[in-house]
């Protein structure tokens, strides 16, 4: 990994075989959390990143942009997945949420998850027009997927209450349910980076 980067991303996977890691700029990497959601930002643009470099995703030539795209999925899905693991798991992270909350409750674990892809959305996603990534609002919902994925996993079983409800509760503190259905979606397209992915 390497600390010290003048990249305009906060972070970004780069190089191929030994050479990969993980750029942060040194605005992300000085960057102190002054709540939760704080935390849970730099953390959810980290853990995007990683599974793009345990995927290997520069080893792969993208012939267009829906490899381009599929990738990105990818990385929003798993990505997810490790963050979850990550605040449930992780020892020092419990000890880094725990100096924010103390006890750890869940609803502002939630909405906390929420204000985080709230400000990614806001201030990445929605910035980000490049055909290789998702829609905004798609990379949320694959965001959210992921979370439903580690739920799954966990679990060994689909708990539709569980799901609608850690769901709803992020996408609401993220500002988004007016977009709940409001997107159209190219499910043909969205079939082909599924496959892709």
């Amino acid at each position: 990994m390497e600390f010290d980067s003048d990249s305009v991303h906060h972070a970004v996977y780069v190089g191929k075989d030994n050479n990969e890691r993980i750029r942060f700029s040194k605005d992300l990497s000085s960057f102190e959390p002054n709540n939760l959601s704080d935390l849970f930002y730099i953390a959810i643009i980290a853990c995007h990143e990683f599974a793009h470099y345990l995927h290997r995703h520069n080893s792969t030539e993208d012939s267009d942009n829906l490899d381009s795209m599929a990738l990105e999925s990818w990385a929003d899905f798993y990505g997810a997945r490790l963050f979850i693991t990550l605040i449930s798991f992780g020892k020092r992270t419990v000890k880094s949420i725990k100096e924010f909350i103390d006890p750890i409750s869940q609803e502002i674990i939630l909405k906390s998850i929420g204000a985080a892809l709230f400000d990614i959305y806001k201030y990445i996603y929605a910035h980000n027009t490049s055909d290789q990534y998702p829609p905004p609002f798609e990379r949320v919902s694959i965001f959210c997927a992921g979370v439903t994925s580690f739920f799954y996993r966990l679990y060994g079983e689909v708990n539709a209450k569980l799901f609608v409800y850690v769901n709803l509760t992020i996408v609401r503190a993220a500002e988004l349910t007016n977009q709940l259905g409001a997107n159209q979606v190219d499910w043909s397209t969205q079939e082909t980076i599924i496959k892709k992915a």
